[in-house]
């Protein structure tokens, strides 16, 4: 197996934030196939991370809560 040394994470940089929306906030059986599939390698096809993305958030930051 050829070992990935590119820089892109290993798995959503939103991920460990909680965010409301995000599939694996949710915690639902019906989202499982969508946390495997896009919180891990697949984070850039995601429809939320693109808007959290777009909207100008940015992983590990306060941004979220508006707080500073």
């Amino acid at each position: 197996m050829k070992k990935d040394n590119s820089s892109k994470p290993a798995y959503c940089p939103f991920i460990e934030e909680a965010y409301e929306e995000c599939y694996a906030s949710t915690g639902m059986s019906l989202d499982t196939w969508k946390i495997l599939h896009f919180c891990k390698s697949n984070f850039n096809e995601c429809e939320i991370y693109k808007k959290l993305v777009f909207s100008g958030v940015k992983p590990q930051t306060l941004e979220k809560t508006g707080s500073k």
